[in-house]
């Protein structure tokens, strides 16, 4: 399929940037395992979200629609958990580890829009700050 087709499709449009995220797959095969990532777009339905699996803690292949807990700290300090689905997976090459996932947005309440709405907005400011602002975070943890 072309790529150009399904962007025509999309229903809200998409704030393309690079911003840290948790993630949490809440499934019985990858038992809530947490890894690091980051968000490559967003918008009001979804995301595409980019991490890695070192260990091989997880099966792209089994991802299929399973359910994922975000985890997004934003640059105020708030803690921001987005309920979603797995609705694409991508493997960019087996020995980098990286996997690319695009989720769809789940029940999301208005405090949780209006973050998304922040984030979108927060692409025009200095991406430094936001990567600054993960290390900072991941030094507490």
């Amino acid at each position: 399929m072309d790529n150009s087709d399904s962007i025509e499709r999309r229903k809200f449009n998409r704030s393309e940037f690079a911003y840290p995220v948790d993630i949490i797959f809440l499934s019985e095969l990858t038992e809530d395992t947490l890894f690091h990532g980051y968000i490559e777009d967003i918008s009001m339905g979804g995301s595409r979200i980019q991490f890695e699996d070192k260990y091989g803690r997880v099966s792209p292949a089994r991802l299929s629609d399973t359910k994922v807990k975000l985890l997004v700290f934003m640059p105020e300090g708030e803690k921001v958990a987005l309920l979603s689905r797995v609705k694409r997976i991508h493997m960019n090459t087996p020995k980098q580890f990286s996997i690319e996932i695009g989720v769809e947005f789940e029940n999301l309440e208005d405090w949780q829009e209006r973050a998304i709405e922040k984030l979108s907005a927060s692409k025009k400011k200095d991406q430094n700050m936001m990567w600054n602002l993960w290390e900072q975070f991941e030094k507490k943890v």
